[in-house]
């Protein structure tokens, strides 16, 4: 009965340490508003999002330093705010969107340590990892199949059938 508690254990600590891990490698990429998302997800919204706040900065930079007759200076101060209201909403954009990552890799982990659990007959902690797992992905096909393999495993059909349902839809 402990064997397994220490190996899911074992498991769910290993992947806060590639998580550490993974966030000491991407210390800075926070900074710039899309890289994220470029980087680590390779999401064509990321390259646009960071393409375009470059392009924007750019600008800025050169109506400021090279071309000063060609903004006011009332609208170049107003483009200078936005151009960093931008950037700071960029940056607590990246933090959340690496945050919620973070809690997806660490799911990824949960779902070998649930089905150890599962086949070493500890029902309640299986149950509450996959229900973990679900948590934090809505859609994950296997943690809802173990889910209801073991709700009908301890007789609580209903429960099977409602997992088995929310899977159909």
């Amino acid at each position: 009965l402990m064997g397994g508690t220490t190996s899911g254990r074992a498991s769910i600590e290993r992947a806060s340490r590639s998580v550490k891990t993974s966030k000491s490698r991407r210390a800075f990429l926070w900074l710039w508003p899309g890289l994220p998302q470029l980087w680590h997800g390779g999401n064509w919204s990321g390259l646009a999002l960071a393409l375009g706040f470059a392009v924007v900065l750019d600008g800025v930079i050169m109506a400021s330093l090279v071309w000063s007759e060609l903004l006011s200076p009332g609208l170049l101060r107003i483009s200078q705010i936005a151009v960093f209201c931008g950037w700071i909403a960029g940056m607590v954009t990246n933090r959340h969107w690496l945050a919620r990552r973070d809690e997806v890799d660490l799911a990824g982990d949960l779902f070998p340590a649930a089905f150890a659990e599962y086949l070493q007959g500890n029902w309640f902690v299986a149950e509450q990892k996959c229900r973990d797992l679900i948590r934090l992905r809505r859609n994950d096909v296997e943690a809802r199949l173990l889910l209801a393999t073991l709700l009908r495993h301890v007789d609580r059909k209903d429960e099977a059938r409602a997992e088995l349902d929310a899977l159909a839809k």
